[in-house]
């Protein structure tokens, strides 16, 4: 447990504590397939997960901190009637438009696709 924690630690991103689900970009979903993913977001379904595992493995400091770049995320835009999103950015961006950047070799080479996320 204590190394799923050390794992948990190195996905943080300071400084606003955020917890990205993977450290990857641009992985297809098969070799030469259409669609590549970007993980580098924390996801509101797997935060609640994140939060129990950095309790269990020791780690209360990191599961404080990061409820409250959740919940900072997630109030930021309440007020002027925004709902609750899937993700967030890493500095707790809402605006997470889908931009290409051909200048950058994806995954062994492969270019974004249509319907490439």
């Amino acid at each position: 447990m204590h190394h799923s924690g050390r794992v948990l630690q190195a996905l943080t991103v300071a400084p606003t504590d955020a917890i990205v689900a993977a450290p990857t970009t641009s992985l297809p979903e098969a070799v030469g397939g259409e669609r590549n993913w970007d993980y580098r977001y924390t996801w509101v379904r797997d935060a609640s997960l994140t939060m129990g595992a950095l309790w269990v493995a020791a780690c209360p400091d990191e599961a404080c901190k990061f409820f409250t770049f959740l919940a900072d995320a997630a109030a930021s835009k309440l007020q002027d009637g925004a709902g609750l999103q899937i993700m967030f950015g890493i500095g707790g961006e809402r605006d997470l438009s889908e931009r290409e950047l051909p200048h950058l070799a994806g995954w062994r080479g492969q270019p974004p696709g249509p319907g490439s996320s």
